[in-house]
């Protein structure tokens, strides 16, 4: 150990125990009770992303995804405190949320985002706990988006629910860039299939799973070693209960992505989606 921890760490100890003498008083402690600063509690935050990223293209569908979570720092001292439990006035919480969308102007544009609805009017979020909500667009909407930069943001409406923090405590909400362009013509062979993959994401968040496999599967057609296709088949398989299934389509996306990258980290979404599957298996049950 370094001899300067060890100082510290001694000195440290020495003023512990000197201070607990005084702490044993009864008017010393509530002194110190009155002077100790409130904890602060996880805050949420509310984070908006794009389904790959920008630039997004008119006639490509589109998913506009928000991460809810409750972020801990070093200020945040009671998070073994009591869940966040937002509740909607009426319908479901994520109904309560509103979507902004402004041009490069700052002007407010209309957009006309599909709610994929989350059920139940309570939201309950423990400190790092997370969870996500969706929108979605038709390619036909997106062919009728002007080009150009905008500004997603998303939040409560606090009409319409209750238990929302306020003052310093109230949500974050994020921001998200996004530039729309149009389509070019004729695509290359990547961005043929980035658009499947795309296409392929869109379906799985409206739950149309036949559009979705064959998304998939012309994905997989046109590039047979490619991650993507996998993945989209790893999801599926995963909502129809092969488990097992998606677990051996991502092992073989993970593979190729090794070959390809031998000395890379694997793809965090890749990994993700393998814990989850893996969460999904049913455990072997106990024995005699």
């Amino acid at each position: 150990m370094p001899p300067l921890d060890l100082v510290w760490r001694t000195v440290r100890t020495v003023s512990l125990l000197a201070l607990s003498c005084a702490c044993g008083c009864p008017q010393v402690q509530a002194q110190q009770a009155a002077a100790a600063p409130p904890q602060a509690a996880p805050r949420l935050v509310l984070s908006p992303s794009v389904f790959g990223g920008s630039p997004r293209y008119q006639g490509w569908p589109l998913v506009l995804e928000l991460t809810l979570w409750r972020e801990t720092s070093r200020a945040a001292t009671n998070t073994s405190g009591q869940p966040l439990t937002i509740t909607a006035t009426e319908g479901s919480w994520s109904e309560a949320l509103s979507v902004t969308v402004r041009n490069a102007e700052g002007a407010v544009a209309s957009w006309p985002l599909h709610l994929v609805k989350q059920e139940g009017a309570q939201l309950s979020l423990a400190a790092d706990d997370c969870t996500a909500v969706e929108w979605w667009l038709t390619p036909e909407e997106t062919m009728a988006l002007p080009e150009g930069e905008c500004t997603l943001g998303v939040a409560f409406d606090p009409k319409r629910v209750e238990g929302l923090p306020a003052g310093a405590a109230a949500p974050r909400s994020d921001r998200c860039r996004l530039r729309v362009e149009k389509e070019a013509v004729p695509l290359s062979q990547a961005m043929a299939a980035e658009k499947l993959y795309q296409q392929g994401w869109y379906y799985i968040v409206r739950d149309d799973q036949a559009g979705a496999g064959q998304a998939a599967s012309l994905l997989m057609a046109a590039d047979p070693k490619g991650i993507g296709a996998r993945r989209l088949k790893a999801v599926i398989a995963a909502r129809a209960g092969r488990v097992e299934e998606g677990l051996a389509l991502i092992d073989e996306a993970l593979s190729i992505y090794w070959e390809q990258y031998p000395e890379a980290c694997p793809p965090a979404g890749l990994l993700s989606l393998r814990g989850q599957l893996r969460a999904q298996k049913p455990k072997p049950a106990a024995g005699p």
